[in-house]
């Protein structure tokens, strides 16, 4: 339990557990429901939400480099102290 919250039964490939019925069972929903959704979206809609996840996932990148370059900037600064 983390904060009351059962880590386990909501997702069992971070503990290595075997999943339970009640995860399967909602995953399946879930799969199901983004299916349809899918489904029912025009081309030009999915053209779109692909451009909005591309230009997400460039800002993400972005962020991640800009924190390993301060990650390895406090490196160096605390190696020449000592």
């Amino acid at each position: 339990m983390v904060g009351g919250f059962d880590l386990a039964a909501a997702a069992p490939a971070v503990t290595g557990d075997e999943p339970s019925a009640a995860f399967l069972d909602r995953e399946r929903r879930r799969g199901a429901v983004l299916k349809d959704e899918l489904a029912a979206l025009t081309w030009r809609q999915k053209l779109k939400r692909l451009r909005q996840l591309e230009q997400e996932n460039g800002r993400l990148k972005k962020m991640v480099a800009d924190r390993e370059l301060e990650i390895d900037v406090l490196k160096e600064i605390t190696r020449k102290k000592w």
